[in-house]
């Protein structure tokens, strides 16, 4: 192994941990506050939106550098899959046509969401401390998650946004001062703990706690963790187009198109994100209200 190999290596190595340092996942069953999203001119539009490509051969995804304004080859070719004509701009035969769509599915960007969340320490009965386990992550949701918190479970609920002066809906998740905790548990597939999940892929069940509460006991605690939430970037650095062309070019290297037709996608709550070199912030984010606004406003 050359130098210039060896550096690359490490450079990996070094962003797989960084990026893995800043995401929470549910692992049994936890108790977690939503906060607000510090580094944007509205903090309470917390739920951060990322277009990634899956599917990919070895590489596990790929973060679309569409969203920052570049180029990506991936989207480019996905484009020409979808279309009903081939490159000589005649019509495509049904059967590479329904083929051609069926690729375009898998390497489509897709949506995941981010929120940041602090887990509340619990005791060994589980009963939830005055402390906190860990510092603030991102919180790493899938559309159906995110549709639970945003609609009637959460922020629509009625009970919940009755006499609140903050206005209620998408505060309810994130209010310092008035904020509901969650109890979060993750369901393994086909009964396996015996949580009563039945489904052939894992469950995340989330159950609000019914009365309100201050993230913390002073103002200068609540300021001290909200100082500690990282940037989206800091977990996943935006991607540039020459990012994409060179996992696109080893994808293609690998067999790429007969290796995405055998591929399926992963399940929810069980994807892998890449970590990506960059200098520039992400910019690339979508607010809760232009994605779910159907939900919250209802």
């Amino acid at each position: 192994m050359d130098l210039d190999a060896l550096r690359n290596r490490i450079n990996d190595l070094k962003n797989k941990t960084q990026k893995q340092g800043h995401i929470w996942k549910a692992k049994d069953k936890h108790v977690i506050r939503c906060l607000p999203y510090p580094h944007q001119a509205d903090p309470d539009s917390a739920i951060l939106e990322l277009l990634f490509h899956f599917n990919l051969g070895s590489q596990p995804g790929l973060l679309c550098p569409t969203q920052f304004g570049e180029e990506c080859i991936v989207c480019e070719f996905a484009e020409k899959l979808k279309s009903w004509n081939g490159e000589d701009g005649r019509k495509k035969p049904d059967a590479i046509r329904i083929a051609d769509f069926k690729l375009f599915c898998q390497i489509q960007a897709k949506s995941r969401y981010f929120i940041p969340v602090i887990e509340r320490a619990l005791d060994k009965d589980g009963k939830v401390t005055a402390t906190f386990a860990g510092p603030p992550k991102f919180w790493s949701m899938s559309e159906f998650v995110v549709g639970e918190l945003a609609g009637n479970k959460i922020c629509g609920k009625e009970d919940f946004n009755e006499g609140r002066k903050d206005g209620g809906k998408l505060k309810i998740l994130v209010s310092t001062a008035q904020g509901h905790d969650l109890t979060v548990e993750l369901k393994k597939a086909n009964n396996e703990d015996g949580k009563g999940n039945p489904k052939p892929f894992p469950v995340t069940d989330i159950d609000p706690k019914i009365r309100p509460t201050a993230l913390a006991a002073s103002k200068k605690e609540i300021d001290e963790i909200l100082a500690k939430v990282p940037r989206i970037e800091d977990a996943y650095p935006r991607t540039k187009a020459a990012d994409a062309r060179k996992t696109w070019d080893a994808f293609m290297a690998e067999g790429g198109e007969s290796k995405a037709e055998a591929t399926k996608s992963a399940e929810p709550g069980k994807e892998h994100f890449p970590a990506n070199n960059a200098e520039k912030p992400l910019t690339g984010t979508r607010s809760i209200e232009d994605a779910f606004g159907d939900l919250t406003n209802s």
